[in-house]
């Protein structure tokens, strides 16, 4: 889900303004965590899995500044990881109050 979102997203706000490094972070398969050297800025979100960085493993988690977004999937839980895709608007929650 995470490389289909990514994909997504990647054809909807165009890579065409993305520099090398943040065309090969936006396109690659995802199989290992990103390990960003710098905060990241592209106009493209990036969508990354909670569970690959702290406090899950020892990764550093990576930030963003200026225009950047990182939208993160928390797959820790059934509820947290449909709460993940609700809020970047992948899918919606209807909840009943009864």
């Amino acid at each position: 889900m995470q490389v289909r979102i990514q994909a997504l997203l990647n054809v909807q706000f165009g890579l065409a303004e993305c520099n090398e490094y943040e065309k090969s972070a936006l396109t690659s398969d995802r199989a290992e965590p990103l390990n960003l050297r710098a905060p990241w800025t592209a106009g493209v979100p990036l969508v990354l899995l909670d569970i690959n960085y702290r406090p899950h493993t020892t990764a550093e988690r990576p930030t963003s500044s200026g225009d950047g977004r990182i939208l993160w999937l928390r797959p820790s839980s059934e509820w947290e990881y449909l709460e993940s895709l609700h809020s970047i608007g992948v899918i919606s929650i209807a909840v009943r109050e009864d």
